[in-house]
């Protein structure tokens, strides 16, 4: 799989420390089910985080720790345990399902007994049950070629593609893809023609709507 878009360092490196919270875990490690690149970047964060708490007590760092670190990815197994809540796989067959092992613990593998929800024309969607605060994740289903309003964001969003694609004024997202926006940022997603795009949507804070139909609803949306 060809996966062009990746979350932030940020997210990674925050993951990989175990210091993110259920949300926003779920989501990179969703991401990472699809990914080989940020696999092996999470890793890499892993056990060199690993080598330099064991290096603390000498106060000073050798000069092979470097080495160390490389011995130790080649070492171990594809599938390893990160420090958070999350276990970080290989990738997965996709032709099975388009709902990887890590969010399976949250909804069911086949999405047409997800109990969806409609909220607008050919949008649908579903919240999932997390026990943080740190942000609200829900599944979203869009009928192709359906655009979703206009919004901007009081906070954070990724959107993490697990079928179809979408596109917008930055570019285009297909399955495997995650975007990454923040306040600065005010799009239209639309979805391609060929099929619907089900997407892992994170959010921290609720959209900024464009226009007045969506902020009427948008209590009743949670969104």
């Amino acid at each position: 799989m060809n996966v062009s878009h990746h979350p932030h360092d940020d997210l990674l490196m925050s993951h990989a420390a175990g210091a993110l919270s259920e949300s926003w875990s779920l989501a990179v490690a969703t991401h990472l089910s699809f990914c080989p690149k940020c696999r092996a970047s999470v890793q890499l964060a892993e056990t060199l985080g690993g080598v330099l708490l064991a290096e603390i007590p000498d106060q000073e760092l050798s000069p092979d720790m470097l080495e160390k670190v490389f011995e130790n990815i080649e070492s171990e197994s594809p599938e390893t345990t990160t420090p958070g809540q999350f276990s970080t796989v290989g990738e997965y067959d996709t032709k099975k399902s388009i709902i990887p092992p890590v969010l399976s613990q949250y909804v069911n593998h086949d999405v047409d007994n997800i109990p969806w929800k409609y909220i607008g024309p050919g949008v649908y969607q579903h919240m999932l049950d997390l026990s943080d605060e740190g942000g609200i994740a829900r599944l979203l289903r869009i009928k192709a070629g359906k655009p979703i309003p206009d919004h901007g964001h009081r906070g954070r969003e990724v959107t993490m593609v697990l079928s179809g694609c979408y596109s917008d004024q930055i570019s285009s997202f297909n399955a495997g893809d995650m975007q990454d926006v923040d306040e600065e940022i005010i799009h239209k997603p639309i979805v391609g023609e060929e099929e619907e795009c089900i997407c892992l949507v994170v959010t921290d804070a609720p959209l900024i709507f464009q226009n007045w139909l969506p902020k009427v609803f948008q209590p009743i949306m949670k969104i």
